[in-house]
């Protein structure tokens, strides 16, 4: 029996694409497309598949698809870099992964793929840079719902310091663990938040 929603055809499409069979998981990711020809998700999973097939043109024609549609751009433009890296075509890949952050500049993803597109180039202080900025993006997302609307004596927002802490440490060029925004003491201290590592010990 066929199914009528795109979220059974996503599921098959994802159990065909595990079991090897990929002409099929296209065949769903088809079928889903018709219930919903501007479904984003949809369309960025049948690109990975397609790429991964070896169907480079056909990816990319899903991606720019989304791009046309206006829903997703960032996300549209960071696929396409990540497929340009994988084929080691740099410039495109640098290109696709700056209008990603161009366009949604507090996403960490696009920060984190231009880092990786720039170690690809050799350009490792241009990495270090992006990954520092990656970095801060996500202190500031994790600092920002451990506190919420938490404030200072001073009235100030209390997410300000971590942010403050993460940018000191990202100029001091240190590991990822030891900038990691999850170990701030204010956190810990002061919210319902718990790193998972310390619920592991």
């Amino acid at each position: 029996k066929e199914p009528k929603n795109l979220t059974a055809y996503s599921q098959m499409a994802q159990a065909h694409s595990m079991a090897g069979q990929g002409d099929k998981a296209l065949e769903d990711y088809a079928a889903a497309l018709r219930i919903d020809p501007h479904d984003d998700q949809i369309r960025f999973d049948r690109a990975f598949e397609l790429f991964n097939q070896g169907k480079f043109d056909l990816a990319m024609a899903e991606v720019n698809q989304v791009i046309n549609d206006g829903k997703r751009p960032g996300d549209a433009y960071a696929w396409r870099g990540y497929f340009w890296m994988r084929r080691k075509i740099w410039d495109k890949a640098l290109a696709a992964l700056n209008e990603a952050v161009r366009l949604e500049p507090d996403d960490a993803e696009h920060w984190r793929q231009r880092a990786d597109c720039w170690y690809g180039m050799k350009q490792f202080d241009k990495a270090i840079s992006d990954a520092d900025e990656a970095l801060l993006n996500r202190a500031y997302v994790y600092a920002m719902k451990a506190h919420g609307n938490q404030k200072r004596a001073s009235g100030a927002p209390f997410f300000s310091h971590p942010l403050e802490v993460a940018a000191i440490l990202a100029e001091m060029r240190l590991d990822d663990a030891t900038k990691d925004p999850r170990y701030y003491p204010g956190i810990q201290s002061r919210t319902r938040f718990v790193p998972h590592s310390m619920l592991c010990v």
